[in-house]
């Protein structure tokens, strides 16, 4: 009776041509041509900049010529362009890439064992994530980018050596290929990739969270342009709650420094770090960023801002410098800054509150009017139900279950119905526990976001700054507070795709309800091939 009514107060979309219903897999991905020509690009203005061409064969000749570097495709483009991702460290270490993905795993099964283990490591190394040129027409990022690979490749000075023996660098040499050809800041959909990070709509973004999720990075590094002075984070205020932000700027501010000092030691730039030189105006709220979104995986992350664009080859040797200071910092602090990174996962697991930002740190000046937007009250979980009736749409859960679970956030379902608050929910019922060791990710994904209109003086640097995807996506779920509440849950892996049927498969015509993403995902589709669709008035 319900779907009966909700069909009659809905426009329907009826669709001819039935012969092109038989969708092929894969006909909502772009589908690109893949590579490009020197023809073809549009390259820096200011400098010899590499073009997109150019970059494999570098890279396959870095990689044939040292032992120290592997290189991968990790995906593709909109236009079907690789997406390169280099992995730098020393030779028996790039033998060993799954056991040290294995050890930081018990990072988060089980935050207190792997503190008590980080001595016993030995030569365990940590994984810094470079990301360059996520705008395309932000070109010294990738060249920078290329630089260092081929410098920690060739060169055996004992700052490479610190280095190498300490790190296992990741670097995404091209996040936005179809931008760098195209001289675009966004990719070849129209779409800032540096606004997707919550979103992950596009190709290139997924891939990106996959190593970010997958690899957990220590540290994570963003080359943009173009600011003067060169910008280093850490940010201004506000700063978003669901972070650890007293461990995150511990140890961010710090190494902002090393980057800026080597920045200076090696070109005489001076530069800036938001935190300590302004009062707003440049927040690092928004999980959108890629920065921001790898903090939520355990990372110490900072956007690079490099000088202005008409100096030329003088912003490659910019970015060049500050990431080698950063290098540098890690290789020297690296059991300490881990030990922290840990923490981050240990509150989650074991629901442990947040910490205030140390006085030794604390500017009062600066954030006495943003002290209560630093601590998250996290809740004890929340409950998502499977299906109908009390979700309007399958499509949109199993969408929603999806995105939590590529974003390696921990999610069960329960063996038999409950009662919660006089609402019966049956066996089968999502549960997300929140103490977990990425708790902030998945708050941050369910929440509904806090009320910001009202505070005197509150701007962001890129509205709007709060989301949530169950309500975007029209989700149903019900927020626990309460810390008895208990029910028995198993592990989910994956959240089966729902399925529909159609019961007269020599119809005249089909009708249905435009009333999911996915139904007008493949409305558009179905024109795309060709078919007649009509709306009902």
């Amino acid at each position: 009776m319900r779907k009966n009514q909700r069909w009659l107060g809905t426009c329907v979309l009826v669709l001819i041509s039935l012969m092109l219903l038989a969708l092929p897999a894969g006909v909502m991905a772009g589908e690109g041509g893949g590579g490009s020509t020197p023809e073809d690009e549009n390259p820096s203005q200011y400098y010899d900049s590499i073009l997109y061409a150019e970059i494999e064969a570098k890279l396959q000749e870095i990689q044939a010529n040292s032992r120290r570097v592997k290189v991968d495709v990790i995906g593709q483009s909109v236009e079907g362009r690789d997406l390169f991702l280099v992995t730098v460290s020393e030779p028996r270490a790039l033998g060993r890439l799954g056991v040290y993905q294995a050890i930081r795993k018990t990072m988060l099964t089980d935050p207190e064992r792997a503190q008590e283990l980080i001595d016993k490591f030995g030569d365990f190394k940590v994984p810094v994530f470079i990301n360059a040129s996520i705008h395309g027409d932000e070109y010294p990022g990738v060249d920078a980018a290329i630089r260092l690979v081929e410098t920690l490749a060739y060169d055996d000075s004992p700052e490479v050596q610190g280095i190498l023996e300490n790190v296992i660098l990741l670097v995404n040499v091209v996040q936005n290929p179809d931008g760098r050809v195209a001289g675009t800041r966004r990719n070849a959909n129209g779409f800032d990739l540096n606004r997707d990070f919550m979103t992950q709509s596009q190709p290139e973004t997924r891939a990106t969270v996959q190593v970010i999720s997958e690899w957990n990075p220590m540290v994570v590094l963003d080359l943009h342009g173009f600011v003067t002075p060169m910008l280093i984070e850490p940010c201004t205020p506000p700063h978003n709650p669901n972070y650890e932000y007293d461990l995150y700027i511990k140890w961010a501010l710090y190494e902002a420094l090393a980057m800026g000092e080597e920045l200076t030691a090696q070109t005489g730039l001076p530069y800036q770090i938001p935190f300590l030189d302004d009062s707003g105006g440049w927040d690092d709220w928004a999980a959108t960023y890629t920065p921001m979104y790898g903090m939520y995986h355990g990372g110490y992350g900072h956007t690079l801002e490099t000088p202005t664009a008409s100096w030329g080859e003088l912003t490659v040797d910019a970015h060049f410098a500050a990431v080698w200071g950063a290098l540098k910092y890690v290789a020297e602090n690296r059991t300490e800054m881990i030990y922290d990174q840990i923490e981050i996962f240990r509150r989650g697991f074991l629901d442990l509150p947040q910490m205030l930002i140390p006085d030794e740190i604390l500017d009062e000046t600066q954030w006495d009017q943003y002290n209560d937007l630093t601590i998250q009250n996290f809740p004890h979980a929340y409950i998502i139900p499977a299906d109908e009736p009390i979700q309007y749409s399958d499509h949109q859960v199993a969408r929603l279950i999806e995105f939590l679970l590529f974003n390696d956030v921990q999610v069960t379902q329960t063996t038999s119905a409950f009662i919660y608050e006089g609402n019966e929910y049956p066996d089968g019922t999502y549960i997300v526990w929140m103490n977990q060791p990425k708790r902030g990710l998945a708050n941050t994904i369910l929440d509904s976001g806090p009320d910001l209109s009202g505070i005197e003086g509150l701007t962001f640097y890129s509205p709007p700054s709060v989301w949530s995807q169950p309500l975007l996506w029209g989700v149903h779920r019900a927020v626990v507070w309460d810390d008895s509440f208990e029910v028995v849950t198993h592990d989910v892996r994956q959240a089966p795709t729902p399925l529909g049927t159609v019961d007269f498969p020599n119809a005249d015509f089909f009708a249905f309800v435009p009333d999911t993403l996915a139904a007008f995902q493949v409305t558009n589709a179905l024109l795309n091939r060709g078919a007649i669709v009509y709306r009902a008035a």
